[in-house]
């Protein structure tokens, strides 16, 4: 790749450069079959990236994938990298007053893994609900970087969940 450098900008000075890439996963399965979630229990979320909005067209060429096999993989990306994730589910309660959480699980496989809340929501009356949330997170230690992740639901009610998708945004440092 051929780089023209701003008048005054050294070579040294590249590390100081953000690529932007942005890459949506939207899912077909749960359109038709929602993903049940039983009460208290940890769900995690499907995505098969078969729908028609679908789009990686602008993604980074150096970062081809980042949602593959039904989990986030960071594998193309470098420590101190940015993603930001947006959410977009449609939730049905079957309980009024139901609370409803959307947490992302990061470093899966390893005994350390951690979840990140995107969302927390106490639904007053039973029906569907959109939940579009978002949220960043960084290549900060390699627990992070080497293993992957994926989004989990859980309710204090049965409900379900369909995953119109999730768009994400990659900033990747230096040249």
């Amino acid at each position: 790749m051929s780089v023209t450098l701003p008048q005054g900008l050294n070579p040294t000075q590249l590390d100081e450069f953000v690529r932007l890439g942005v890459y949506d996963y939207s899912d077909l399965a749960t359109q038709t079959a929602p993903i049940p979630v039983t009460a208290n229990t940890i769900t995690y979320l499907t995505n098969d990236a078969l729908g028609f909005l679908t789009n990686t067209a602008y993604g980074l060429s150096d970062v081809p994938v980042l949602w593959d096999n039904n989990e986030f993989t960071w594998q193309h990306l470098n420590m101190g990298d940015v993603v930001d994730i947006r959410t977009d589910l449609r939730v049905t309660t079957t309980q009024p007053n139901q609370r409803v959480e959307v947490d992302l699980m990061l470093g899966l496989g390893d005994v350390n893994e951690y979840a990140i809340a995107f969302a927390e929501t106490t639904f007053k009356s039973v029906g569907t609900y959109i939940m579009n949330n978002y949220s960043s997170i960084y290549m900060g230690n390699s627990l992070t970087k080497e293993n992957p992740a994926k989004f989990f639901v859980r309710s204090d009610e049965d409900a379900s969940v369909v995953v119109n998708g999730w768009y994400c945004k990659v900033l990747k440092k230096g040249m």
